[in-house]
């Protein structure tokens, strides 16, 4: 229970509001940049591929390599990012990615057909390894870059950033793509990782001196780093609302494949109700997670924790249910997008308050020096159950000729979930409350 009550204690008192608002605005002003460049460039190299080798390969690599990646880097990332200062991890991490894209543009045009998949699959290995690093360390440094009473405003920010991102990108990289060379794309990206390289460069990290754990006596070796990540899976452990956020998360991640990879499916080839059907949805409910960020981040308040975790369950579950009956009772492709659309737009809504709340709560209330094995831990676990779910539910979309009963069933399992996991919230979030301060 003492390191429960170091969460509190270990934040910079020096970082003033007006420096925390500069801060701020740096932050999002990179997040918005780079995420903006990361879909483009995501959604270029897929349209290359394809173009290159036929294959629906081309935009299933990047959703493959990530979790794996993820989950094999997860030690050291955790163990790395509490053991160095933010900022070097953060500045080495960019210049290798500046790197790889600068190689990987010299040597792409070399390659052709399938062999093109080699420089692809290493280039998005690093890539992956590298943003892990970033995230995480990025995720582990907020105390030190805002003021605490900016940490809710920030998320909320970064999470809107993220969502016009995903809006945006994908119609301004379709009309770039189709008049320009892919290789515009990686010098587009190359430019927005220099100028978040300048960002980083430009701020003040404020350092506790109890979080450097930098000494000379520290073990570099595999069982050192293994000894120290046991320390952060023992904290999540031992502090039962991590226990019950990851179990959130990852049934969320889990279910939530039903619609990623099963509602494009049955739309095209059930209901032949076309591409467009698709990208409406697609897009509306990117346009929810972001009125859900802008309003979170205009309300910051962290009161009502149990019911921004719930209530998203609970919406989320009554979409997934609803989707099942639009299909069910489908007649025109008008009411089933404007259904579908609205639906999905409050789920994304929601979403965004359980991903922003639960993160910031994270942040706020988890010490320093293991924010980076906690998150890293967090993030691998509920990231890698994303690809058992895509191929449980592609094999299931595939057997069953009507998806409809699949959303129903989907949606009705979470609900139950929900229902018996409650009890356990309310204990656990009421007894976490008791020994932090937010």
């Amino acid at each position: 229970m003492t390191k429960k009550l170091e969460a509190i204690n270990d934040y910079p008192q020096t970082i003033t509001e007006a420096e925390s608002k500069v801060q701020m605005l740096k932050e999002i002003i990179g997040n918005l940049f780079n995420s903006f460049s990361s879909n483009m460039f995501s959604l270029a190299l897929g349209l290359m591929l394809l173009r290159t080798t036929n294959s629906p390969i081309a935009f299933g690599i990047e959703s493959a390599i990530t979790p794996i990646v993820s989950l094999l880097a997860m030690i050291p990332v955790g163990t790395i990012t509490d053991r160095y200062p933010h900022k070097q991890i953060l500045i080495i991490c960019s210049l290798i990615k500046i790197a790889t894209l600068i190689l990987f543009g010299l040597i792409i045009n070399y390659f052709s057909g399938f062999s093109k998949l080699i420089p692809v699959i290493l280039l998005l290995t690093i890539i992956s390894t590298t943003n892990s690093f970033s995230t995480t360390t990025y995720t582990a440094s907020v105390k030190e870059l805002v003021n605490q009473n900016f940490i809710p405003r920030l998320g909320s920010l970064n999470q809107s950033a993220s969502a016009m991102s995903s809006v945006l990108a994908p119609i301004v990289g379709v009309a770039l793509y189709s008049v320009v060379r892919f290789d515009v794309f990686i010098l587009i990206s190359v430019i927005v990782s220099l100028i978040w390289l300048g960002l980083t460069i430009s701020m003040k990290f404020h350092y506790q001196p109890s979080n450097l754990n930098i000494n000379p006596n520290i073990n570099n070796s595999i069982v050192g780093q293994i000894k120290e990540f046991k320390e952060g899976l023992n904290y999540i452990t031992t502090r039962k609302i991590m226990r019950d956020f990851i179990l959130v998360g990852c049934m969320i991640n889990f279910l939530f494949v039903a619609v990623t990879v099963g509602l494009p499916y049955t739309i095209i080839h059930h209901l032949h109700a076309g591409n467009s059907v698709v990208g409406v949805i697609d897009g509306l409910f990117s346009a929810g997670i972001l009125t859900g960020s802008i309003l979170l981040s205009i309300f910051p308040s962290q009161k009502h924790l149990l019911g921004k975790i719930i209530t998203p369950l609970i919406i989320t579950s009554l979409v997934m249910f609803l989707i099942g009956i639009y299909t069910l009772t489908y007649t025109a492709a008008f009411s089933f997008t404007v259904l579908c659309s609205c639906s999905l737009a409050i789920m994304g809504a929601f979403n965004s308050v359980l991903n922003i709340s639960t993160s910031v709560y994270m942040q706020l209330t988890i010490p320093t020096y293991l924010l980076g094995r906690v998150m890293s831990t967090f993030t691998s676990l509920i990231t890698c159950i994303s690809p058992l779910g895509s191929i449980i539910f592609m094999f299931a979309f595939k057997v069953f000729s009507n998806g409809a009963y699949i959303f129903i069933g989907t949606g009705a399992l979470l609900f139950i979930y929900v229902v018996l996991l409650t009890p356990l919230l309310i204990r656990d979030i009421k007894n976490d409350l008791k020994h932090t301060r937010i």
